[in-house]
């Protein structure tokens, strides 16, 4: 929203994840070791912006804001660890009005949808049908065009999104008892609820919270050529859990604890066409043991490097994060004493993306 003219772009991303655990007590006997939890991504998102006039501009865009992608194998009886695929795409429309030659408005909307959503766990196999919510966009910006001075604050208030679901206990094809979730409760291997709660639930509806977001974004000349910038991103999750709460016995929840991320880096430009840049990011955790087995990790660290060509009115950019995901354990209480369900070491992430922007 802040170029200087009509712009539009698309940008293209590949995250490959190293994220294994190790998980206990499963109900096959033994420890499974290794296990590869969250599968690779593919990521696209695209942007416009128009003006109208010197002082209104109206802008589009359409990325994927949140996703929890888990192969953990609870589907086929060999981890404690989930089976999910739920992915959440925003589309915002923008306005921006400018006030005075250094501060601008933006009010807008934006739709958080979730797609049909699956989930396997210990218990059984859960589906929960597309479904969205629109919630508002507030913002600012100043900027001092001389030096290359630019701040901008983004606010989106909490909300929730309500969508149809439905439960099915899984069955194991030889066992007494006859279904895998009475059985792993019958074993009291940490699941406190009655077996005899356990069963398929036709029609009920999960609840999945959006957080209360603050987005800060800065950047300023600190020499010729040079630019500091970097954000930092807040984001209330201990407000915005996932409930999918079919029956005493059925239900899955989360326990997503507020996180903070924040990045700085150094932008240089080397001639007319081309310039780097290089940050560090970091985000916060929830610390070294949860409860939740959706959990994956506590936190982490990443260096980006980043280049960018510019010919006319078209801008190309590519880039490359490494990521050290901090580790964590989970437990049937979230402490250190507590009967151990999956345990993460130091895991990574590699990402790459490319972009290509147009003026006009």
């Amino acid at each position: 929203m802040h170029a200087d003219e009509g712009f539009a772009e698309i940008s293209m991303g590949n995250v490959d994840y190293k994220v294994t655990a190790d998980t206990a007590n499963n109900y096959a006997g033994g420890q499974t070791t290794g296990i590869d939890v969250i599968k690779d991504s593919q990521r696209t998102s695209i942007s416009a912006k128009i003006d109208f006039g010197e002082k209104i501009s109206i802008g589009v865009t359409k990325f994927l804001s949140g996703s929890i992608q888990m192969q953990g194998g609870a589907g086929s009886f060999t981890s404690w660890i989930p089976d999910a695929d739920a992915d959440i795409t925003t589309t915002a429309i923008l306005g921006n009005y400018q006030i005075s030659d250094g501060i601008s408005v933006l009010l807008g909307a934006r739709v958080d949808a979730l797609a049909s959503t699956t989930v396997s766990t210990v218990k059984g196999n859960y589906a929960i049908a597309g479904s969205s919510k629109t919630r508002g966009v507030l913002g600012f910006s100043y900027q001092i065009p001389e030096i290359a001075l630019k701040v901008s604050a983004t606010y989106s208030p909490k909300d929730t999104i309500s969508a149809g679901s439905s439960f099915t206990e899984t069955t194991l094809m030889a066992a007494n008892p006859v279904t895998y979730g009475d059985a792993i409760i019958a074993n009291g291997l940490g699941i406190g609820a009655n077996a005899n709660l356990l069963s398929s639930v036709a029609s009920y509806t999960s609840t999945v919270g959006l957080p209360e977001t603050l987005n800060l974004e800065f950047q300023t000349g600190i020499a010729e050529n040079t630019l500091l910038f970097g954000n930092i991103v807040d984001a209330k999750w201990s407000k915005a859990q996932i409930d999918s709460n079919g029956s005493a016995a059925s239900r899955i929840t989360t326990s997503f604890a507020d996180t903070t991320s924040y990045t700085v880096g150094v932008g240089r430009k080397i001639n007319d066409n081309w310039s780097l840049s290089l940050s560090y990011s970091q985000e916060d955790g929830a610390g070294a043991y949860g409860s939740s087995l959706f959990t994956v990790s506590n936190g982490s660290k990443s260096v980006s490097l980043g280049a960018r060509y510019m010919k006319e009115n078209m801008t190309l950019s590519a880039g490359i994060s490494m990521v050290e995901v901090g580790g964590v354990t989970i437990t049937s209480d979230g402490t250190s004493t507590g009967t151990q369900y999956a345990k993460y070491g130091k895991n990574s992430a590699t990402a790459m993306g490319v972009k290509i922007g147009f003026s006009f």
